[in-house]
């Protein structure tokens, strides 16, 4: 029995009055003004002092502007805007907008029901042991909500989630809880007596930073996550190509196709317009034009641009030379960021890339 319920887009916003003491960042002016305003309950003003602190990276006040998009207050409901912002503050390891960012997908508000990276960023903010992840997660795993259903591996991350009692008095947090605490005694009665010990070993194994599927199979380069000589980043077929999250400069997550075959890193020219507005690229990122000769002799002169950080996972590569492509091109993932990786490897059993360290 799996008892989460798609409640999150109203429970999420007490969030925005818990998250204070969770930042470890700087405390920017606008950030703090934010919290006041959403104490006071004048959201208006807290979407306001949000913006200039998000707009300035702090990752906490991206995900309480999200929050403040997603259900409404201090203006309208604006999903794209809440996609936009925790898909931003995901990107820099935000596990609160990890969370949410993977709820919008699972239950369509991202526009569409998409499992795959619903799985994605629930995993994401898993393995780095936030428990409400964790127990969402599982959840998946249990109903086989675009995976095999994995009753075993649902088990261990309950038990992960449901270990440690949250402080305080958030309500939320405590309702999360016992939800996960109902789930783990509902499926452990359900198993046999092997399953349950082995679950429960998984779960007293795990560290954070690693996933409960690579201890599960050590001897497969499965599941999302980190180990002492490899980073495993899971994949998304579409048609023919693998599509993987890409981060930008740590303000803009991506869905770059990986082509191995292309020579740079390739952003559509409205992409990069985009991507100007948002101030993720700036006028001296550009680096001048370059000409390629294509395969059938003719030549193709490119404006190219300095990505100041591009990072897939836990992977990140510095100041990466990108080609802006015409507006109906496509994100390439292409060899002036996969030549600087130490090695990599794709897995299609899982689909997963499998970096080097």
């Amino acid at each position: 029995m799996f008892v989460k319920c798609h409640t999150r887009s109203i429970a999420l916003v007490v969030l925005l009055l818990c998250t204070f003491a969770m930042s470890t960042s700087p405390v920017l002016a606008g950030y703090v003004e934010g919290v006041k305003a959403a104490r006071r309950s004048d959201y208006e003003t807290a979407r306001r002092e949000y913006l200039t602190a998000a707009l300035d990276g702090h990752s906490i006040a991206q995900n309480n502007l999200g929050q403040l998009y997603l259900k409404g207050l201090g203006g309208p409901i604006d999903l794209e805007q809440a996609l936009r912002w925790f898909a931003i503050a995901a990107a820099s390891g935000q596990v609160n907008a990890q969370t949410s960012l993977a709820d919008m997908y699972e239950t369509g508000k991202a526009g569409t029901v998409d499992y795959s990276r619903a799985l994605y960023w629930y995993h994401r903010a898993a393995v780095s042991g936030f428990f409400i992840a964790q127990f969402s997660f599982a959840s998946m795993l249990e109903a086989g909500r675009g995976v095999k259903a994995d009753p075993v591996g649902a088990l261990a991350w309950y038990i992960l989630s449901a270990r440690n009692r949250p402080g305080g008095s958030n309500e939320y947090y405590l309702e999360e809880f016992n939800k996960a605490s109902q789930s783990r005694d509902a499926l452990s009665a359900r198993l046999d007596s092997t399953a349950v010990t082995t679950a429960r070993n998984l779960a007293d194994q795990w560290s954070p930073g690693h996933s409960i599927e690579e201890l599960r199979y050590p001897q497969m380069t499965g599941g999302q996550g980190t180990s002492a000589d490899r980073e495993t980043i899971v994949l998304r077929r579409e048609g023919g190509t693998y599509v993987l999250p890409t981060s930008i400069n740590g303000r803009l997550t991506l869905d770059f196709t990986l082509d191995s075959g292309a020579a740079d890193v390739c952003i559509p020219a409205d992409v990069a317009a985009t991507l100007m507005r948002t101030r993720t690229l700036t006028a001296v990122d550009f680096l001048g034009r370059q000409t390629y000769i294509l395969a059938d002799g003719s030549s193709l002169p490119s404006q190219q641009v300095r990505i100041r950080s591009l990072r897939i996972g836990d992977v990140e590569i510095r100041n990466v030379v990108a080609s802006i492509v015409p507006p109906n091109g496509s994100l390439l993932l292409g060899q002036s960021f996969l030549g600087r990786l130490p090695s990599w490897t794709i897995d299609n059993r899982l689909p997963a890339l499998i970096v080097g360290k």
